[in-house]
């Protein structure tokens, strides 16, 4: 995945989740709090109306607790009662313009007297004697609402009936949300609602309800607040206000799907405006995404352009931020790879040494230019199994060690014996020195395998003249003095090429007069043949022995980091302790004084470096002889080996 798309990804998801769940959040939050609302609207309302039916049911019982009281005076006094109470009745009624009627009923039900005969007969007698006296009650009076309250007084009862204008009022006056009404409950469980009367509390009789479930029910569960849902499974809530004493009870009802359907439709402007964001945040994501990664595609650009040999190429420096940085440190590197290939190549030109390189994603394999002017192979193609490494002629007695070599190189592992004949320009076998070193990538895994041929075969023919016409000590059977400083003096040259110390030891032998002077110079002979062959045996396969002088004996050892020099020196001098039985059948102890040196750098003389051995000798012959004694007077350079890497093999 690009960075683009990448960012754009990462920034799309938690700008659109941020807003997403603002969106949901709010939405639950706005449902929660618009029916939080819409519940307080009606229990605002309910109580607020229960308030003001209180005032009002209060006025009504203290004016008819007025008129009672006048009734009772009435009839204590003695007076024509008929005509004292029917004038009354209508004065009283004249005064208050909510009074409808004013009745004396007897028990019977026969209306004694009365002011208004016509809402006398709408009243159910029957019922009245259940209802409570001195409470304000409803009825129906044909039509509307209408209110009425009784007394006993002398000679039956006092009915007094008034107008529901002002219950009508109170009910219209209640400030409702959509949905949301209340209604009122007399002292009698009687309903009002909207204007009309209800004997019965129950929905069959109460048609203005018929949405609701039975009345009586609610009311009788009612404390304060109540949730209930209808049979058509709408959800209510419904809430009562008591007013005070006179009995009277308000409910507030209100249709909570009607909130809910507010809530959602704010919710669906905020689905339409949380859509209209989410798109903007993409473009916008888009547009910001595509600002910031703009620099990196044409660093990457320029990049392949380099790649493809276009080495003049750079990146243009587009602004003094992070990517102007970039692009300035970019532009050096560039410039100094470019500077340092130009080099590196005209080094390799002016070198000597052929360096090729194995590149295993490829399986390329190329050569510096020099290559021809030492070997005459052409390869048709740079493809592995077209190149030197494998066509190349080798001399038979080398051909099993490099075949062995180069399947290591193939599986990452570097040449190991590293000196071959291998035929030149001329047709001619020559000595060569291949080295290799393996190039990693981040994950360890090699990428490339470059190495050095080296033309040692003149070094290397003066080392076999040498050993053809090498001379020997007659005496002790190894080389004579100028055999081994010649030998001394070749290594001396390979120190460089083969990037591998070696070692001389300057072996001098204690005391070597006390053979001659206590047994025989027949002894003293045997002496040096049995030092100068113990000498032998130790170093075979990696050095060589020369008898320097008298009782003075050179040694030179190879690669010093495997051939331990104290473990030589020591081995030399327990095996020479250990002696040999004479002619003479005594048992001759050899005590010798070793000095050290080790050879690190080609620029060194061959006489140079005996005398420092020498040196080191002399530094234990005057601190007590038999020991020995490393010459440091000059540093020891090492060479790392290059990390080794896989190679692809010729078969791919």
């Amino acid at each position: 995945m690009s960075i683009k798309s990448l960012l754009t990804f990462i920034f799309a998801i938690f700008s659109l989740s941020a807003v997403i769940a603002f969106a949901v959040g709010t939405s639950i939050s706005l449902a929660n709090e618009t029916e939080r609302e819409y519940v307080d609207m009606i229990e605002t309302a309910a109580i607020k109306q229960a308030g003001n039916l209180q005032v009002y049911i209060n006025t009504v019982e203290g004016s008819f607790a007025a008129l009672l009281e006048n009734v009772n005076s009435i009839n204590d006094a003695d007076t024509d009662e008929d005509f004292s109470l029917e004038e009354f009745f209508k004065a009283y009624q004249g005064e208050r313009s909510d009074i409808t009627s004013i009745s004396l009923v007897a028990a019977g039900g026969a209306v004694e007297v009365t002011s208004d005969e016509n809402v006398v007969e709408k009243l159910d007698y029957d019922r009245i004697g259940s209802y409570a006296d001195n409470k304000i009650h409803a009825y129906n009076p044909g039509s509307g609402i209408g209110l009425f309250a009784k007394a006993p007084v002398e000679g039956g009862t006092l009915i007094v009936t008034y107008s529901g204008t002002n219950i009508n009022r109170l009910l219209d006056g209640a400030v409702m949300p959509s949905g949301g009404r209340v209604f009122f409950l007399s002292p009698s469980r009687n309903v009002i609602d909207e204007g009309a009367y209800y004997q019965s509390l129950r929905v069959s009789t109460a048609p203005r309800m018929s949405e609701y479930i039975e009345i009586e029910n609610l009311v009788n569960s009612l404390s304060t607040k109540y949730n209930f849902r209808t049979n058509n499974n709408t959800d209510f809530f419904a809430c009562r206000g008591d007013a005070g004493e006179t009995g009277w009870t308000v409910v507030g009802v209100g249709n909570i799907d009607m909130a809910q359907k507010t809530a959602s439709d704010a919710t669906n402007v905020i689905t339409v405006l949380t859509v209209l964001i989410c798109i903007a945040g993409l473009v916008g994501t888009f547009f910001a995404v595509g600002v910031f990664t703009k620099p990196l595609n044409t660093i990457s650009r320029t990049i392949m352009q380099i790649r493809r040999g276009d080495h003049d190429v750079r990146i243009k420096v587009m602004a003094n931020n992070e990517y102007g940085e970039i692009a300035r440190l970019f532009n050096d590197l560039i410039d100094d790879i470019v500077v340092g290939e130009s080099r590196y190549r005209t080094i390799i030109e002016m070198s000597d040494n052929v360096i090729f390189e194995w590149n295993k994603k490829t399986n390329e394999v190329t050569f510096s230019n020099n290559f021809n002017k030492k070997f005459s192979y052409r390869s048709p193609s740079d493809h592995f199994g077209d190149s030197f490494l494998l066509k190349c002629k080798v001399h038979p007695d080398d051909a099993p060690k490099y075949r062995e070599d180069l399947e290591k190189l193939g599986k990452g592992e570097d040449f190991k014996h590293n000196e071959y004949r291998i035929k030149n320009i001329y047709n001619d076998f020559i000595w060569v020195l291949i080295r290799t070193a393996s190039i990693k990538d981040a994950n360890n895994e090699i990428i490339k395998t470059v190495g050095v041929i080296v033309d040692i075969d003149r070094a290397k023919k003066s080392e076999e003249n040498l050993v053809n016409r090498a001379s020997y000590d007659a005496l002790t059977n190894v080389y004579n003095r100028d055999s081994i400083e010649s030998f001394i003096e070749s290594e001396i040259d390979l120190v460089s090429v083969r990037r591998e110390k070696f070692t001389i030891f300057f072996v001098d032998i204690d005391d070597f007069k006390d053979f001659n002077d206590n047994f025989s110079h027949a002894t003293g002979d045997q002496v040096l043949k049995f030092t100068a062959q113990t000498l032998n045996n130790i170093v075979a396969g990696f050095g060589m022995v020369g008898r320097y002088g008298g009782d003075e004996f050179l040694v030179m050892a190879k690669n010093p980091d495997v051939n331990d020099p104290s473990r030589i020196a020591e081995e030399i001098m327990s095996r020479l302790s250990e002696g040999y039985t004479a002619d003479t059948g005594d048992r001759i102890s050899i005590k010798v004084s070793i000095g050290i040196y080790i050879v690190v750098d080609s620029s060194e003389r061959v006489e140079i470096v005996v005398g420092a051995a020498d040196d080191a000798m002399y530094k234990i012959k005057k601190s007590g002889k038999s020991n020995y004694f490393i010459n440091a007077k000059q540093s020891e350079v090492s060479y790392v080996n290059e990390d080794e890497i896989q190679i692809e093999d010729e078969d791919e």
